[in-house]
């Protein structure tokens, strides 16, 4: 049997009948794992509260975000948030309310933190879905660092999203490089003027005060790189640092796959006990 790759087909709506299964199983899975929900007005008091994080996690389709979300509300699909959680909740301990107005997907997504050893974790009762489009990102602290809305010519582009996001797709003849890590880009970037691009555009902000005061002139890119509409391209040959920023997984080095498979494996087999000699970690079991 052949495989496929770079399809983009998604399953269709599910019917009348298949939407009342879910409903039905998703009641018995929050019976389960004890699943709690939340409404509008926790939310409102939650805000309140600075003492804690919260994070309003929206877990449909990108579609569907952008079509209408709840206020503040950031995408997170329920499948990602299960299995990379880091990506999307950077404190510990932290409220996340999960947002599904259908109440499945959320359900089913709470019953896996749960089990995962998230203590407060809703799902929305009630959502006001009076937002539309895609999220704006918060820069906090300072104002916005000026932008640009193409390169200047003879600029550079220093790039600081993951080195991994950077070998997939970048701005053609673009650097990478790493925040904490601006005084190697400047040992290698000979241009005057440098603009700064990331994901999408928030860290680049962030970074922008202290590229400053190594280059001559700094401006941001415009929306980052969810905002180019330009030509891409790949691979790692314009790196400014080490690339050590995040962790590879076997597929994605582009070289001696086996003995990195292996490596995982090690790895993964000794989980078990790694996560025993860890206090900080308790999954639940449930019957």
């Amino acid at each position: 049997m052949a495989t496929e790759c770079g399809q983009e087909r998604v399953a269709p709506p599910p019917s009348d009948e298949g939407r009342k299964k879910a409903h039905a199983a998703a009641e018995r899975v929050a019976k389960r794992f004890g699943v709690r929900f939340c409404y509008s007005q926790d939310i409102s008091s939650w805000k309140k509260d600075s003492a804690r994080t919260l994070f309003i996690l929206d877990v449909r389709t990108r579609e569907e975000f952008e079509r209408s979300h709840v206020a503040g509300s950031r995408h997170a699909p329920g499948g990602q948030l299960v299995q990379a959680a880091d990506e999307f909740v950077g404190v510990r301990n932290a409220r996340v309310v999960l947002v599904d107005p259908d109440l499945v997907r959320a359900i089913m997504t709470a019953s896996w933190l749960v089990q995962m050893g998230w203590n407060d974790v809703y799902v929305l009762e009630d959502p006001e879905l009076v937002e539309s489009g895609p999220r704006r990102p918060r820069i906090p602290g300072s104002p916005p660092w000026q932008t640009a809305t193409s390169i200047p010519d003879g600029a550079a582009v220093l790039d600081l999203s993951t080195s991994l996001r950077f070998h997939h797709a970048h701005i053609p003849g673009a650097w990478w490089g790493v925040r904490s890590r601006l005084k190697q880009a400047q040992e290698k970037i000979a241009a005057q003027t440098v603009v700064l691009t990331s994901e999408d555009g928030v860290l680049a902000h962030l970074a922008a005060p202290e590229a400053a005061r190594l280059f001559a002139k700094v401006v941001v890119l415009e929306g980052g790189n969810a905002a180019w509409k330009g030509a891409w391209e790949s691979g790692v040959e314009r790196a400014t640092t080490t690339r050590d920023d995040v962790w590879y997984k076997p597929y994605d080095h582009s070289s001696d796959y086996l003995k990195h498979a292996r490596d995982y494996l090690e790895w993964e087999v000794a989980l078990v006990d790694q996560i025993k000699r860890d206090p900080t970690i308790r999954f639940r079991a449930f019957s």
